[in-house]
């Protein structure tokens, strides 16, 4: 009698979803089909909001950790028990003739770990390994009319990187996609699904026959997930390709993504537009807003992208980037892709702008490195009192292309309130004290006779863009 209603409530249940959102649906441009759809945007609290219109939100069970993601934000689950568990719909009807299920995966594990799953003995389950797929590779299993079918991939995704996946089943014919692609297919049955209560989770397995109910296997998932969605149809190879393609909101540059150090974030621009100066690049762009964890020189690569890329990049995080605020810019580093080291400043904020040579588009991954320097220390002990004397002389160069100033400094002086100051070493002082050269001799006159004089090499603080390395050349020579 309990499984009678039970049956009866999500027959009701999905029944009201899809007629009574039909229509607003359609307006809104939601597919009506799709009944779970959590962008993992939220950055803090315990539930993933549902955008799909069918209030089927996510509820975060034993601390994942919000993150930034493939799109935007993700959860991080740590392999040992935390989860998401599914509210607001659930499995109980037999003849169900499609499905697909899809999220951006990242993980560098290699063993059993559950993706998303309504129970792979009653309806379906996405994992990674499994009953039919090996180390690193995905498994879409499904209970159908015609029993048991489990499907492994032939690529592995357990390579640290992210990675679209999805699992279709269209009236029989099973499919996995990975990264928009067609990467396995069989045939089996007609229709899938026993008519058991079950409910979902994403992170570990399921035999909920109620909200957050019983969980297994409990192959827990190590790493990240982003964009989930559930369709109650299968959707097309051209809808799955868009679902892995698809711009994120910082096509606009207003809308320029937060981001820190990454490695290979993926990004796709054959959706964008273009917007900004056009300075250096004209194709469609994207745009992040870069906050470095540190005080050096950051690289931002996108070698390994599928088109021939360019990247620009800004001082400060206003989105109204001008000649003045350009860094620099890279076309072809790492064959047709690009790749360009600048120096930063803990704190501040940096304007990235990411597009193609002339109208180029495409599909690619964006990875930032910060290495710390050394931090700057004052050594007096190294420079000559300059005595007042105005006879001393400097000579400037660049290291390495704009960015840093090296400078020998013959002398120290006093600042407005009186205090010594003088040559800033950048290496430790084991190596800077008293380390000058020959040929540093040969270049610098000093301003004293003082027999406790030694003329030494320091380097300035970092320059950030070529106008201050230029207007720091002028002041120098004003000086001289």
């Amino acid at each position: 009698m309990f499984r009678n209603l039970l049956l009866i409530s999500c027959v009701i249940l999905v029944c009201l979803l899809q007629v009574g959102l039909a229509q607003e649906d359609r307006d809104r441009g939601v597919d009506r089909d799709l009944m779970i759809w959590w962008k993992l945007d939220e950055t803090s609290g315990n539930i993933a909001a549902d955008s799909s219109g069918n209030q089927t939100h996510g509820f975060l069970r034993n601390g994942p950790a919000w993150v930034l993601g493939a799109k935007d934000g993700a959860l991080q689950l740590d392999g040992r028990n935390d989860y998401v568990a599914v509210s607001g719909v659930y499995y109980g009807l037999t003849h169900n003739v499609g499905v697909t299920a899809a999220l951006w995966i990242r993980t560098t594990k290699e063993d059993d770990q559950i993706l998303f799953t309504f129970d792979r003995n009653e309806y379906w389950r996405l994992e990674i390994n499994g009953p039919a797929a090996g180390p690193g590779q995905i498994g879409w299993d499904l209970m159908t009319d015609a029993g048991q079918v489990d499907l492994a991939s032939n690529r592995r995704v357990d390579d640290g990187r992210w990675h679209h996946i999805a699992g279709v089943f269209d009236r029989g014919q099973v499919i996995i996609y990975i990264d928009g692609q067609v990467d396995a297919s069989t045939r089996a049955g007609t229709v899938f699904g026993t008519g058991n209560p079950r409910f979902g989770f994403v992170g570990v397995g399921s035999e909920a026959a109620t909200f957050d109910g019983d969980k297994g296997p409990e192959s827990y998932f190590e790493g990240e997930v982003d964009d989930v969605r559930l369709y109650t149809r299968a959707l097309s190879v051209e809808e799955i390709r868009l679902l892995a393609a698809q711009s994120s909101d910082n096509d606009d540059c207003r809308n320029a993504l937060p981001i820190g150090d990454v490695l290979e974030l993926p990004f796709d621009t054959t959706q964008a537009t273009h917007d900004g100066p056009g300075l250096a690049i004209r194709s469609p762009n994207i745009w992040y807003r870069y906050a470095p964890g540190c005080t050096g020189p950051a690289t931002i690569s996108l070698c390994g992208s599928q088109f021939d890329t360019m990247v620009a990049v800004y001082v400060g995080g206003a989105c109204d980037p001008g000649p003045d605020r350009l860094i620099g810019y890279n076309d072809d580093s790492c064959g047709l892709q690009s790749e360009m080291t600048f120096d930063v400043a803990a704190g501040e904020k940096y304007l990235i702008e990411v597009g193609g040579y002339g109208r180029s588009t495409g599909q690619g991954v964006l990875t930032i490195t910060c290495e710390a320097s050394a931090i700057p220390e004052f050594d007096l002990g190294d420079a000559p009192d300059s005595g007042g004397e105005r006879g001393a002389r400097m000579t400037a160069y660049a290291s390495g292309g704009f960015g840093t100033i090296d400078a020998h400094f013959p002398t120290i002086s006093h600042d407005a309130d009186g205090r010594p100051s003088g040559p800033l070493h950048l290496a430790p002082l084991a190596v800077a004290h008293l380390g000058y050269s020959a040929k540093s001799m040969a270049s610098e006159t000093s301003a004293s006779a003082s027999p406790n004089i030694f003329p030494v090499s320091a380097a300035a603080a970092p320059i950030r863009s070529f106008r201050e390395w230029r207007n720091s050349l002028a002041t120098l020579e004003r000086i001289l």
